[in-house]
Parts: structure tokens; sequence; C-alpha cells
């Protein structure tokens, strides 16, 4: 079966493409069946970023045709990482991408799953950057932010095109601590951190988003 919006496969019980978190089943389009998200609601949320470094000099040097191919390989290895563990790709961002983790559908462990993607987008982009490389002249660094907090959850849009979005603080840290991030790197925040901490190695970095949040945050090694 397939997702009428984005074409990926997806199993006939799903009620959310996992992709692009398209609603399946319903009897309208893009109408959310009945479940855990029925309109906005708060709820803990992991929002993972991950992005190409430097992707308008990239484009400008190898081209068009050349960047659309990266784009192509580098999208489609992230996707396949946060999908393996569980998370939503709620936005493509034209470099990279956003995934939620906790939503639609609440899930365990939804701070290490999120921090498990983010370092197997890592290897998948290492390992694919090898043949890049050798077809493009141009290997891809990324870098990746993840921040766990609460959020309010539920559809955007209109009758004709709905799409599951979290909007809040949280989810605009993870994404300023990807821009924080060293290429090839994932940065997360503390309040995933607290969650992770025994089953991650980590080393702390001192800086301060802002004047009320903690200066300390965490990269995985």
């Amino acid at each position: 079966m397939q997702c009428p919006k984005c074409a990926a496969e997806v199993k006939l019980e799903d009620k959310f493409c996992s992709s692009c978190a398209t609603p399946l089943n319903s009897e309208q389009p893009g109408e959310l069946p009945d479940g855990p998200i029925s309109g906005g609601e708060h709820r803990q949320v992991t929002a993972l970023f991950a992005d190409v470094v430097d992707s308008t000099p990239l484009a400008e040097k190898i081209g068009e045709e050349a960047w659309f191919s990266l784009m192509q390989t580098v999208i489609g290895e992230m996707t396949k990482a946060v999908q393996d563990h569980g998370g939503m790709v709620e936005t493509l961002t034209g470099d990279g991408l956003m995934a939620l983790f906790g939503a639609p559908l609440a899930v365990e462990d939804a701070p290490l799953n999120a921090c498990r993607t983010g370092l197997d987008i890592l290897a998948r982009v290492k390992a694919a950057g090898e043949l890049l490389a050798a077809e493009l002249g141009e290997r891809p660094q990324v870098r990746i932010g993840v921040n766990t907090g609460h959020a309010v959850v539920g559809s955007l849009g209109t009758e004709l095109q709905q799409e599951v979005a979290a909007l809040g603080d949280s989810v605009n840290v993870a994404a300023r601590l990807e821009g924080l991030a060293e290429p090839n790197t994932m940065v997360i925040g503390e309040a995933t951190y607290l969650l992770v901490k025994d089953d991650c190695a980590t080393r702390s970095m001192d800086f301060r988003l802002s004047a009320d949040q903690s200066s300390w945050h965490f990269q995985l090694m």
C-alpha cells in the first residue's frame, strides 16, 4: 500500500504516513482519523532537525542537477533513519528535515529513539558520502539538533490538505541547537540529556541560548 500524497510504502493498519504524516484510511481527504490527536493538544515530544552544512554554496558549486541528485540521496537516508526508529518526518526543508518522536502517536523512549536516529543519520550520510564524493566530487556534511519538551501538536492546513505539526519553544530550541552543531555532529538539549544520559555517551558544551535557557547542553559522542 502506498501513501496517496508521497507514494511512500505504508502498512494497511497505519493511521499516518511515517514519511509525510498524511492521515491514512480516512473517509475525507486530509481528515485526521479519530486517535490520539484530534486538534491542538499539549504533548511532550522530541524534535529533531537535520540539514546539510553550507548547502547554498555547495549547490552553487556543483550545479542544480548534481545538487538535486545529492539531496535525493541525503534526504532518502535521513528519512529511512527516522522511520527505522519510530519517528515521523514532519516536514522537508529543502536541505534537510524536521522529525517528531512521540507524536502523532505517543511512544516509549521517544528521546532515546530521536538520539539513535541522529546517530544513524550521521552514519548513513557518511557512508553515502563515499559514493557521492566519487560521483559528484563533493562529500556532504550534516548537523543535527534534538530537544525534548512540551509542544502543541495537531493538524494544520485546509480540508484539502492537512498535516500534523508541533509548535512551541521546545521545537524552536531544537532548530537552534542544530544551527550550533559542528559539521557531522549532533547537539541535544538538556531536557533530552537528562532522559538519555544513562544510555548515551556525551560531552558537555557551555553556551547559552537565551537568558532563561540553561547554558549546559550536550553533544553526543
